[in-house]
């Protein structure tokens, strides 16, 4: 009786390992696939990190870049930590824009610009673009402008205003910077302890 049982019983087992063998293995498969997936969910993450740009720009002598690049951007990754870690330690290569040429009026990042392993992900970039303004280059003579500081020795006074010379100067920049400059001044005189006579000196603008 209990060796038919037994039997039984293995028959039973040898059944569930033989029968429908292709449909177990695809699910066993299948199994395998949905854990390796659900453990990689997990260890996806996202990470923010500063990349360098590097501004190429051609002084032409006819305009000039008025916009203040940022010194980088921060990027935000996506991808492995083994992944995203790897890229932390060996770092990023520099964005480099290149403004030479035809003036351009705006640079928009994109994740081409990144040189990153094909495991990460560019998810977001601040900021996503730059407006660029450009000025014309002018040139406009300008006056020099004195000024004394100082008290001269007991009895002394200044007599008069401070002679300059020359009495104009070349201003050459930006026009919305140059076309609204009234003078340029210059460093003071000063007439500490000085007594009676013409003295003369050169000052800094």
């Amino acid at each position: 009786m209990l060796s038919s049982l037994l039997a039984g019983a293995l028959n039973l087992l040898r059944e569930a390992f033989t029968q429908n063998v292709g449909l177990k293995a695809l699910s066993l498969a299948f199994a395998f696939g949905l854990f390796a997936f659900l453990h990689g969910q997990q260890d996806v993450q996202q990470r923010t990190i500063p990349v360098d740009v590097v501004t190429l720009v051609e002084e032409t002598g006819e305009r000039v870049l008025m916009t203040q690049m940022p010194p980088n951007v921060h990027v935000t990754l996506r991808g492995s930590s083994r992944a995203i870690d790897a890229v932390i330690r060996s770092g990023v290569r520099p964005v480099e824009i290149d403004l030479r040429g035809a003036p351009r009026q705006k640079i928009e990042f994109n994740e081409v610009m990144f040189e990153l392993p094909d495991e990460v992900e560019v998810v977001i970039i601040d900021p996503p673009y730059i407006d660029l303004e450009w000025q014309e280059v002018v040139t406009r003579e300008i006056p020099l402008q004195g000024a004394i500081t100082g008290q001269p020795a007991t009895g002394y006074v200044v007599k008069g205003e401070p002679e300059v010379d020359p009495k104009m100067i070349t201003a050459k920049g930006p026009a919305r910077v140059v076309e609204v400059m009234q003078f340029a001044r210059l460093s003071a005189f000063d007439v500490s302890g000085l007594t009676e006579g013409t003295w003369s000196r050169r000052i800094a603008i």
